[in-house]
């Protein structure tokens, strides 16, 4: 009986661990005019435009969220963006795959690239054209089941 109480105690203690790893919390990004989750407190920067960016898993896995607006008048599609956005942001990555749908009513393109070098880096995002706002969620990681691009890029909501 006792051994058994101390493998039960053992087993809640664990999933007691998992759960509390797991929780996301929701921030507010007011600039981009949204809502994202992130594992834990994402860090901010801007260079060219505004930056989040969390890492988790002994920092094996970052979550990252780029934004900018682009002045009225200037035409903004997710092909122009996978033309002249995608080539720079990931210049000598091989794509895996892209693929073009519509998240919360707005164009978007997923994608999945590994670096050409060893350990291979994968980088799976998502761009999100909202009016002139563009959107670029990224997950960048070393072994996909540490990652967990679906929770990070679903919990994208606009106000």
């Amino acid at each position: 009986m006792k051994k058994k109480l101390v493998f039960c105690l053992a087993i809640s203690f664990s999933l007691t661990l998992i759960q509390a790893h797991n929780k996301w919390d929701e921030n507010k990004l007011e600039i981009a005019k949204a809502y994202l989750s992130f594992p834990n407190t994402p860090k901010y920067s801007f260079k060219k435009n505004y930056n989040w960016s969390a890492k988790d898993k002994a920092d094996q896995v970052t979550y990252m969220m780029s934004y900018s607006e682009m002045p009225s008048g200037h035409p903004v599609s997710i092909e122009l963006l996978e033309k002249f956005l995608l080539p720079s942001m990931l210049k000598g990555d091989i794509q895996i795959s892209k693929k073009y749908l519509t998240y919360c009513g707005y164009k978007t393109m997923d994608f999945l690239y590994r670096t050409n070098k060893k350990p291979n880096l994968y980088k799976e995002g998502r761009i999100i054209i909202r009016n002139q706002k563009i959107y670029v969620l990224q997950v960048r990681f070393y072994y996909k089941e540490l990652a967990n691009f679906d929770k990070f890029s679903k919990s994208l909501k606009f106000y």
